[in-house]
């Protein structure tokens, strides 16, 4: 029986940040209005990306679906001020019992087996009655080597699944 879902943020939850069009216009923003301090930089960078980012509608809906049946938590690469932020823009951040930040919590850059067993640990919860959703075969599916299910979502190249698929996929 399944009990927790570890939802990956960016690319499955948020439309990707990494796209490279947003970056390029908001690095060119940036460089429009001649703003040089790396710190003032980043700060508006993030304004930025969460203006012009934003959760696809169809996980906002699946979200508030699963969140009545099970325990929902996020491990991502980003900050968990970041993830947080977004979110929070779309009121969805009471939905989730904890982010996890592989930057915040882990001090790396990368999601790593440790990363999952320490979540499992937290929710007393056997890898076997955990889904991992997520949209990179490549970083994410090391969940899967620990006996985790790991559905990727649509925007996945590998064993695609529509995001209107997964709550039926979950328990199966």
């Amino acid at each position: 029986m399944i009990k927790l879902i570890v939802f990956d943020f960016d690319g499955t939850i948020r439309i990707n940040s990494h796209d490279y069009r947003i970056k390029k216009n908001i690095i060119k923003k940036l460089d429009d209005k001649k703003i040089k301090c790396p710190k003032k930089r980043e700060l508006l960078m993030r304004e930025e990306f969460l203006r012009n980012c934003e959760i696809k509608p169809e996980m906002q809906k699946l979200i508030k679906s699963l969140a009545s049946k099970y325990v929902l938590v996020i491990l991502s690469i980003a900050s968990k001020d970041y993830v947080a932020e977004n979110l929070n823009k779309y009121n969805l951040k009471r939905y989730f019992k904890r982010i996890y930040s592989t930057k915040d919590d882990f001090n790396t850059d990368i999601k790593e087996k440790s990363h999952f067993k320490k979540i499992f640990d937290d929710f007393s919860c056997n890898p076997s009655e955990a889904v991992h959703i997520a949209d990179d075969y490549g970083i994410d599916y090391i969940s899967n080597e620990l006996g985790c299910k790991t559905l990727l979502v649509d925007c996945s190249p590998i064993k695609k699944i529509k995001i209107e698929e997964l709550e039926e996929k979950i328990e199966l």
